[in-house]
C-alpha cells in the first residue's frame, strides 16, 4: 500500500510539474529582429551586411541609426547614419541591406542600432493622421483612418540592435583559403 502511494504521489508530482512548464509563459521573440551576416573592412570603410526580419502581421519601417562599439558595459556611437532610407517590412517579411561605414574602430564588438516604427491601422492611426494634417500641415494626408492610400506609422519608434560583431579584413588579392 505505502509503495502505491509513494508511485502515486510521485506520478500527481511529475504531472504538476509538467503542466507548470506548460503553462508558464515564455517571453515572445521581438517583433522585429537584425542579424549581422558578414562584413569586410577595406582601409576605413567597413562594408556590412545585414538581416532584418519581421515576425508580426503588421508593416514596420526600420532605418538604421548608428553603429555603436562596446566601452566595457557601455555601448557608445562611433558611426552615425544622417537619415538613410530603410525598407518597410510586411507582415513576416525580411530585407538584408548593405551599409558602407566609415572608422569603425578594429578590435572591438560593434553593433547596428535600428529605429522601428509600425504602420498604425485602422482607428489606431487616427490621432496621428489629425496631428499630420491640422498641427503639421501636410494637407494631403486623408484623415479616414481606413484610407489604405497613405502609410501612417508609429510617432514613437522604438530602438533595436543587431548582434555583436568584429568586421574582419579583406582577403589578400590572390591568396587561398
Amino acid at each position: 500500500m505505502k509503495r502505491r502511494l509513494v508511485s502515486v504521489a510521485i506520478v500527481v508530482t511529475v504531472g504538476l510539474l509538467l503542466t507548470i512548464l506548460v503553462l508558464i509563459p515564455r517571453p515572445p521573440s521581438p517583433p522585429i529582429m537584425v542579424h549581422h551576416i558578414k562584413s569586410v573592412r577595406s582601409g576605413n570603410l567597413v562594408t556590412a551586411t545585414f538581416e532584418i526580419t519581421n515576425h508580426t502581421t503588421s508593416h514596420y519601417f526600420v532605418y538604421p541609426v548608428a553603429v555603436e562599439v562596446r566601452n566595457g558595459s557601455v555601448w557608445i556611437t562611433c558611426f552615425d547614419f544622417n537619415s538613410f532610407p530603410g525598407p518597410i517590412l510586411g507582415p513576416h517579411g525580411f530585407d538584408t541591406p548593405t551599409f558602407d561605414m566609415t572608422n569603425l574602430p578594429t578590435g572591438s564588438p560593434v553593433r547596428l542600432r535600428m529605429s522601428v516604427g509600425k504602420e498604425l491601422a485602422g482607428l489606431e492611426g487616427l490621432f496621428i493622421r489629425l496631428d499630420l494634417r491640422f498641427r503639421r500641415g501636410q494637407k494631403k494626408v486623408p484623415i479616414n483612418p481606413f484610407d489604405e492610400t497613405t502609410e501612417v506609422f508609429s510617432s514613437k519608434p522604438t530602438q533595436v540592435v543587431s548582434d555583436e560583431f568584429k568586421p574582419k579584413e579583406r582577403e589578400p588579392e590572390g591568396s587561398k583559403k
